[in-house]
Order: structure tokens, then C-alpha cells, then sequence
């Protein structure tokens, strides 16, 4: 979760200060799941998949398609960084849901 989230949480705020690295290494950490979804996606693309993305449960939630077989990603009421999460364990790692 991004740390401007906890804004009024003291100890993460002492924590930036402690370790002014830890706001960049999050950064870091998100740009390098995203890019390998995209990634990921691209290489399914050319291996001749259709992939598609399609509502869900609303919010930070959507339902992954490829070809036939479809998964959702995501929980509701959950942030953007648990959906990256919940696409990068699926597309990239194979774990999460089971394709239907």
C-alpha cells in the first residue's frame, strides 16, 4: 500500500525518515511488478492467447480472461497495490486463482 496512505501513522512516518530509501525502493518494487505484467501480457499475446479484462466486483477488482479461461484478481474494497499483487502472482508466478 502506498505509504501516503498512512500520512497519520507516525511510525511509517519515522520510518521515511529513518530510511529515506524506503519510499524510493517501494517505488522501485511497484514499477518492476508492473512491468512485468505488461510484460507477461505481451509475451501471451504473442504466443497467439487472447487476453482480455473485464468488471469485476468494482473498485480494485477485475476479472482476467485468457482465451476461454477466465480468473479474478483483485479483492473489493481492496487498494490498487493488491490488485498489482494479485495480477503479478497470477500472470507471473502461475499462483492465485484457478483458471475456469
Amino acid at each position: 500500500m502506498p505509504l501516503y496512505k498512512y500520512a497519520d501513522d507516525l511510525e511509517v512516518i519515522g520510518n521515511i525518515y529513518d530510511n529515506p530509501n524506503l519510499l524510493t525502493t517501494q517505488i522501485k518494487e511497484e514499477i518492476r511488478l508492473e512491468r512485468e505484467i505488461i510484460e507477461k501480457i505481451v509475451e501471451l499475446v504473442n504466443q497467439g492467447h487472447a487476453i482480455r479484462f473485464q468488471e469485476d466486483w468494482g473498485e480494485n477488482t477485475l476479472t482476467l480472461y485468457i482465451d476461454d479461461q477466465h480468473t479474478h484478481c483483485g479483492v473489493p474494497d481492496g487498494s490498487y497495490e493488491i490488485l498489482v499483487k494479485s495480477l503479478h502472482d497470477t500472470l507471473v508466478k502461475g499462483r492465485g486463482l484457478t483458471f475456469v
